[in-house]
């Protein structure tokens, strides 16, 4: 999901069985294109059943990158595959619609 400042990133675990066992938990690293710089935006290094983050504070327009990395006893993983996202702008320069009638079952409308 993505809305003008936010993106939701959720990722899947790598562990064979269900319970986590050998995942003590994540961290989720954020790269800024525009910037070149990344940034831990999620650090769950003991959370293994949060597979999601909501990430806030994101400039519409703007490239971003995500990686995860897992932890168990043995430290820490490599990092996945970069995934990119562009954050949605809200469109600009439309008309606004009017309505032009209505009934009880549909509404007109014109731009």
């Amino acid at each position: 999901m993505c809305t003008e400042n936010s993106l939701y990133i959720k990722w899947e675990s790598d562990d064979e069985d269900d319970e986590n066992e050998n995942t003590s938990g994540y961290q989720l690293f954020m790269y800024d294109v525009k910037q070149d710089k990344t940034t831990l935006v999620y650090d769950g290094q003991s959370n293994p059943n949060k597979l999601e983050f909501n990430v806030l504070g994101l400039t519409p327009g703007n490239q971003y990158g995500f990686t995860v990395v897992a932890f168990n006893f043995n430290g820490q993983s490599e990092p996945s595959e970069m995934t990119t996202y562009t954050v949605c702008s809200a469109p600009s320069g439309q008309m606004v619609p009017i309505v032009t009638s209505t009934t009880a079952t549909s509404i007109t409308f014109k731009w």
